[in-house]
Order: C-alpha cells, then structure tokens, then sequence
C-alpha cells in the first residue's frame, strides 16, 4: 500500500492482474451498482447492458464521453478505507464497473470475476 516500493519491471516481462468483481450502473442514478459475473466490452463503445453504453455526451464538449467504463485496483480502496479508518470497502460502493487486483485498464473483450489481466507498461488511464 502506501509507501510500499515494488521491484521495477523491464518492457520484456509481464505483469499479470485479476478481475475480482463487476458491476453495472443501474439505470435510475443513485441506485446501487448491480454485480455482475461478467460484462462484454466494446472498444470506442463502453460496456454493453450498460445504461451509458456509447450514448453518454459530454457536457463540456456536446460529443460522446470518451470514458467508457471505470477501473480501480481493490489496492487503492484498501488503502482509501484505512485512511479513512474503515477496515474495508465493499466491492462496488465507489461505483467502478470493474475492480482488479494488480491489474490496469483493457480495451475490449469479455472480462469476468476472477480472469487473468495482461499488463502493459505505459497504459495511460481512460
């Protein structure tokens, strides 16, 4: 977690994370995110089933939202509900569609609970 210093990787290896829970938005904001056992994702679109899939428009631009869909490590919300002096969050109270452990952002595909990650160096965040 916090301060914890990780061995550097080099372009050649790879890294590989896990999907430990999915959730879909609900379509009446505010309500909780459903779990789900696995979302179909489409590059450029978002997540099928999703109520924001391709359609959501950005208020500052007028043009499709380029975030498709919302990823957290569960390392980051361990490390938000002990500074928050809370021993855990639950899976899908801060509303990601997808949370990881040891894992980044994927393009498209289908990902379920518990499927192995690839990592790349240099992904940047949606």
């Amino acid at each position: 977690m916090a301060g914890q210093r990780h061995k550097p990787f080099t372009m050649s290896q790879e890294l590989v994370g896990r999907v430990v829970s999915l959730h879909l938005h609900p379509a009446k904001p505010g309500m909780p995110l459903k779990p789900v056992d696995f979302i179909d994702v489409v590059a450029g679109k978002g997540i099928e089933g999703e109520p924001r899939y391709f359609g959501r428009i950005s208020q500052a631009t007028g043009q499709p939202s380029r975030r498709q869909l919302s990823l957290i490590e569960r390392e980051q919300i361990a490390a938000h509900a002990a500074s928050l002096g809370l021993e855990t969050i639950h899976p899908g109270a801060v509303r990601a569609n997808i949370e990881t452990l040891m894992a980044q952002l994927v393009k498209s595909g289908r990902i379920r609970v518990n499927d192995p990650i690839k990592l790349a160096k240099n992904v940047r965040p949606a």
